[in-house]
């Protein structure tokens, strides 16, 4: 029997230091098969029966305007609980890691994911490999999952290798085993220009990041 994996989120990388606030004119919302069609990560051999939820992306920019954001987490969690009461086994959340909304200083961290589903379905998420990952955004997920370059060529086989994991880590669950997971803050601040991975000191920090976890 297919699992059933409810998949959405929301993706922009907000800066704090602009007057700009990045609303609805900013966003593309997709749902339903058209944000399948667009993720492109629906073939698993019928493994996967998705539940799509809605989804928000946006160009890099400002915090997100209050109202926005509210709207788009009322629809979010609406569809969420719907999806719950008929069963699910997991939660892929597709979210850059970068996000401040207005009304909440660090949304992505603030989804309440987990209280909305239970201790029991799976929740994993990929996101960017500069976002911000807090206590809480590490502690609820069992699994996250960030891109290995910048600029960013391999979203597409992010969220491949977050499903597989995630169908991996199912399977063992099944048969009576639970994946570990450690959070290292590693003090190293590099500015943004730095961050290339084509290029030093960035491409030799993350060539050793070859684990199919990671």
């Amino acid at each position: 029997m297919a699992l059933k994996i409810a998949t959405g989120g929301i993706h922009i990388e907000s800066s704090t230091f602009t007057p700009y606030r990045s609303g609805a004119a900013d966003f593309i919302l997709r749902r339903g098969q058209a944000f399948l069609d667009w993720q492109g990560i629906g073939d698993f051999s019928g493994r996967v029966d998705w539940v799509p939820l809605v989804h928000g992306r946006a160009f890099p920019g400002g915090l997100v305007a209050a109202d926005f954001y509210e709207a788009w987490e009322s629809e979010f969690f609406t569809r969420l609980r719907d999806a719950a009461q008929h069963g699910l086994d997991a939660v892929y959340l597709d979210i850059h890691g970068a996000m401040v909304a207005l009304s909440r200083a660090d949304a992505e961290r603030e989804l309440a994911v987990r209280a909305c589903v239970g201790p029991e379905v799976a929740v994993v998420a990929s996101m960017d490999l500069r976002g911000n990952v807090f206590d809480r955004l590490f502690k609820n997920p069992e699994l996250l999952s960030c891109y290995r370059t910048a600029p960013h060529v391999d979203i597409w086989e992010t969220k491949v290798r977050v499903v597989r994991n995630l169908l991996e880590l199912l399977e063992d669950r099944g048969r009576g085993q639970r994946w570990a997971k450690a959070k290292v803050d590693v003090p190293v601040l590099l500015p943004g220009e730095k961050t290339s991975t084509s290029a030093k000191p960035a491409r030799n920090l993350y060539r050793p990041a070859s684990s199919p976890r990671s």
